[in-house]
């Protein structure tokens, strides 16, 4: 009987030990989520931020291009003999800038949108990253639970458990006078002398 309580008594301790290593690793896996996430994160607000300042770029390139244009149009009337003061002259330079101001706009847009969808983005990944801690601390914690739980019914359990085994059990002290651990499943702890 006594070795029958030994090895439920290890196969317990080996059970609790289990259960707070794999809260301990998940905890520690959480903690590792969320850190790759959030350098994720970092990465798309540069990445946000580098989309909006090339679209500022391309947007000046649009600008140099649509001077440029003007010029040509201004340069060619001029040399055609056209007035380039008056009637349709006019309109074509104005219809020339009008489009050259509608595609700058268009590219910042696209550059706006395209550094909003990384920001929500870093967003996210930040958010996944709490969650990720959050649940490995959750495992954690449930795993502390089930370790306690399981060395308490093991030492409340009175048939052949944790208490009838460190009941049946005494070591001898430095006299080598002999000392039980305790005096049956209620745990009181009694000294036979010394």
């Amino acid at each position: 009987m006594g070795a029958a309580a030994a090895l439920m008594a290890g196969a317990k301790a080996m059970e609790i030990f289990g259960t707070i290593q794999q809260g301990r690793a998940a905890d520690k896996m959480g903690k590792y989520n969320q850190r790759v996430l959030n350098q994720n994160a970092d990465i798309a607000e540069r990445n946000a931020l580098w989309a909006s300042q090339a679209g500022e770029q391309q947007v000046a390139t649009q600008q140099y291009k649509s001077r440029a244009e003007a010029g040509a149009i201004t340069t060619s009337q001029a040399v055609s003999g056209i007035d380039i003061n008056k009637g349709s002259a006019v309109d074509v330079r104005a219809s020339s800038v009008a489009k050259n101001m509608l595609d700058s706009q268009n590219i910042r847009a696209e550059a706006t949108r395209k550094a909003y969808g990384y920001q929500v983005q870093a967003s996210d990944l930040r958010s996944q990253g709490e969650v990720a801690r959050a649940e490995g601390k959750n495992a954690r914690d449930q795993a502390y639970m089930k370790a306690t739980s399981t060395a308490l019914s093991s030492a409340a359990s009175g048939s052949g458990g944790f208490a009838n085994f460190l009941a049946s059990k005494s070591i001898n002290d430095t006299a080598g006078q002999n000392i039980p651990w305790a005096n049956g499943p209620d745990m009181k702890f009694t000294s036979t002398g010394v």
